[in-house]
């Protein structure tokens, strides 16, 4: 005679059921986690490139790095760490003050020789 106990009798499988979705769940979460990771590690490189005949100059230094003659794509700029501006002035809006050859500011922007530093207005 088999009898089976008050506690076999009253097994609920909703518990089980539970923890399975909840499993399943955080399993799923974490797959979308780690693939948004990995995409964003393998996105694409941007770079920022001053238009053809443009130089470059550092915004804290003011040194201008122009591109070779008949450079058609233009130089890579790292953004927030250089500007563009043409090679005879100083027109990017932030650093519009050319610093001279005599070592005097020319706000205008002016260059009195090619490639001359661009600084930022003196305050």
């Amino acid at each position: 005679m088999s009898t089976k106990s008050d506690f076999e009798k009253n097994r609920d499988p909703t518990g089980w059921l539970v923890i399975c979705v909840a499993a399943i769940s955080l399993a799923i979460i974490f797959a979308i986690i780690f693939y948004l990771m990995y995409s964003d590690i393998n996105a694409p490189v941007v770079v920022q490139r001053c238009n053809p005949g443009l130089c470059k100059f550092n915004v804290t230094t003011g040194i201008k790095t122009c591109p070779g003659v008949g450079d058609t794509v233009g130089v890579e700029v790292t953004p927030g760490l250089e500007a563009c501006s043409s090679k005879s002035y100083c027109n990017e809006p932030d650093h519009p003050c050319a610093l001279l050859s005599n070592q005097t500011l020319d706000c205008s922007g002016v260059c009195d020789i090619a490639g001359c530093r661009c600084v930022k207005t003196p305050t």
